[in-house]
């Protein structure tokens, strides 16, 4: 049993060692212990763990029976950082059979004999743990707002019944009153009664309207973040007046994008059930780097997807453990020329109209909410002609990163750290988050350019799409995206309003292909 109370206790008095006698100690324990993939109740699989009960008992074994020793040497490698409980929630303890564990390679790797060595292992796992404790925070509260978003819309299609029911009420109530008084003719009723069905007809087609566009009007910015009422007040006119202008970016960037009609065999795919490719090229990597090179841009991609084959599972396996997330995709690189950062935008956008899309409220609400994590977004997946959905590409990175030629960090890494200072102005103090970052190029980009000394890394990462099952995960409700797109694949993509690709990458699965088929 993994057991995750929401702390741990500490033993009384936190034990020491020397360093290099518990490093020979946990490698000769992590030589003795079976590992194996161990499940629980949740379903969740622990895998590589090991037994709290066999660990005590190996440490007695080897200390001459002696289990209080067994326990304080135990607790001295978790305390060191050699192992830890699967959920971080417990020490060893006597009888501890259903209890997990981990081994922390890291640490093990380290020699044992520098004791600094140790501890800053030790501190980039704990920063780790607050990384994953924030994404965790960040997806609840995404959960929330959804659930919220949800809510206002039922509100808003029952004030509109309440309305409806009323003007019928009314209505009614005034015919009967004139047949009463008996001073109107007949055809004066009946005018009465169609003039009432009208008002009805109307009311009742203007909630179906409201409930199938919730995202027409957007209402605010970011509001969870926790800012004040009044700056969520500003941030209402802000997006507003950025939905207008993006609007019109958006417009101006009407010609349409080419889309790749014709992949080869499925049976040929090296990562099956997907298949990731650019408009000419065969399959492209997964899990590794790759280069490219178009008009606007020169660089390299790393795409990630959880629970689908890949060309480096080992590093894949260790970037997705313990996250929430099921896709990443970073692309580094630098400009070739000037690009104004309102001119380039990232997003989805099909040759031909979308089907079997989801219930008008249920795709207003997604829309809603999206465009209230992304204000920037402009949503038009109705649309009969180019469907698409945009949004500013440097409001919309999970992380920007820009650095001189020769400092960029190895997108191979699992942990890209912020650095948007280059931007300047407010940025310049380097203590501009991710999020506020976002918040503050939504409205306040105009001026601002990507240049072309710089290197950039944007590195996207989310928890929505289930890219190895083709399906987005709104929390309440799964939506089957191949039954939707008509055989058209989602994109990795950069696009400037004139229709110029800084980037373009192809996400096919073969459901894509069964949906064509069944065309």
């Amino acid at each position: 049993m993994p057991r995750s109370p929401t702390s741990r206790s500490r033993p009384s008095s936190p034990p020491s060692s020397e360093p290099s006698v518990l490093h020979a100690l946990a490698l000769k324990m992590r030589s003795s212990l079976q590992l194996k993939d161990r499940i629980w109740l949740d379903l969740k699989i622990y895998r590589k763990s090991f037994l709290g009960s066999d660990a005590i008992a190996w440490l007695t074994s080897e200390l001459n029976g002696d289990v209080d020793a067994a326990l304080e040497k135990g607790n001295a490698l978790i305390e060191m950082g050699y192992c830890y409980h699967v959920c971080r929630a417990h020490y060893f303890e006597v009888g501890g059979g259903t209890l997990y564990y981990y081994w922390n390679e890291d640490v093990l790797r380290a020699k044992g004999t520098s004791e600094e060595m140790v501890k800053m292992v030790k501190m980039k796992k704990r920063v780790e743990r607050v990384e994953d404790e924030r994404e965790e925070m960040e997806r609840s509260v995404n959960e929330a707002l959804f659930r919220v978003v949800v809510l206002e819309e039922r509100l808003r299609v029952l004030e509109n019944l309440v309305v409806a029911g009323s003007i019928v009420v009314v209505g009614l109530i005034g015919v009967l009153s004139l047949g009463l008084n008996g001073e109107e003719t007949l055809k004066r009723k009946v005018l009465m009664i169609f003039f009432g069905a009208g008002v009805s007809y109307a009311i009742y087609g203007k909630m179906g309207r409201d409930v199938a566009s919730i995202g027409g009007e957007l209402e605010t910015s970011e509001s969870y973040g926790g800012e004040g009422s009044a700056e969520r007040g500003e941030d209402f006119l802000v997006a507003k007046a950025m939905r207008r202008k993006v609007t019109g970016i958006f417009k101006a960037a009407e010609a349409p994008i080419e889309q790749r009609e014709v992949v080869p065999a499925v049976e040929t795919w090296p990562h099956r059930p997907i298949f990731i490719c650019d408009d000419r090229s065969g399959s492209l990597p997964l899990g590794v780097p790759f280069e490219f090179e178009t008009e606007l841009f020169k660089g390299k991609c790393l795409i990630r997807i959880r629970g689908v084959k890949s060309d480096d599972e080992e590093s894949d396996a260790k970037y997705f453990e313990g996250r929430q997330r099921r896709f990443q995709a970073i692309v580094q690189g630098q400009f070739k020329e000037e690009i104004p950062l309102t001119d380039l935008l990232t997003g989805h956008a099909f040759a031909r109209p979308l089907k079997n899309l989801p219930p008008k409220w249920l795709l207003g609400v997604a829309e809603r909410l999206i465009k209230r994590l992304a204000p920037s977004t402009v949503v038009e997946l109705r649309k009969k002609a180019n469907p698409r959905a945009f949004s500013l590409l440097g409001a919309t990175s999970q992380v920007l990163r820009i650095d001189q030629p020769g400092q960029e960090p190895d997108i191979r890494h699992h942990d890209i750290e912020e650095e948007n200072s280059c931007l300047g102005g407010k940025f310049s103090s380097g203590k501009v988050t991710s999020m506020r970052r976002k918040k503050r190029l939504t409205s306040h980009s105009k001026g601002l350019s990507y240049d072309t000394k710089s290197v950039y890394t944007f590195d996207f990462y989310q928890h929505l799409l289930d890219a190895s099952q083709y399906e987005l995960d709104l929390g309440v409700k799964r939506v089957k995206l191949a039954n939707a797109l008509d055989g058209q694949p989602l994109q990795i993509l950069a696009v400037t309003r004139d229709g110029r690709e800084a980037w373009k990458f192809q996400l096919w699965h073969e459901a894509l292909l069964r949906s064509e088929t069944a065309r």
